[in-house]
């Protein structure tokens, strides 16, 4: 009896940790799609003590952020944020989809930098990109 007791607790067990993983996965019906390849691929850590780049970034307040679109060899354009000059986002492929491809043209890189960065500039951090949102920015071929 007392064998199945703790067989019982044993599986509750394991099922409770597999609930509370995929609770805290932070996976949502939007944001399902691989996290290799979310929009932010490299953040470069700020060069100050004790702040994360999400702190300094919503109190500094002269946060000055632009882009260029990079083309990479055999892969397609890219683009790279920047935060006062210092590369602050490197995404050298699509984000959101899955394998390794780049923009087909450096006006839709453009276009999808200029979005990441309005999600920068309104506090959502990381500015996380879905298929739907691309699609709907007109991005993907």
């Amino acid at each position: 009896m007392l064998k199945q007791h703790l067989l019982w607790f044993k599986n509750k067990g394991i099922l409770l940790c597999l609930i509370l993983f995929t609770s805290c996965s932070g996976n949502n019906p939007e944001t399902e799609e691989n996290e290799s390849n979310s929009i932010v691929s490299e953040i470069v850590p700020q060069e100050q003590s004790g702040q994360s780049a999400d702190t300094d970034l919503l109190e500094n307040s002269e946060d000055n952020f632009t882009y260029e679109t990079v083309f990479i060899e055999d892969q397609g354009w890219g683009y790279e944020i920047y935060n006062n000059d210092k590369l602050y986002i490197n995404q050298p492929h699509i984000p959101a989809i899955q394998g390794v491809k780049g923009f087909s043209s450096s006006e839709k890189a453009a276009i999808t930098a200029e979005f990441a960065i309005y999600k920068i500039q309104n506090g959502i951090l990381p500015p996380t990109l879905s298929k739907q949102e691309l699609d709907s920015l007109n991005v993907l071929d």
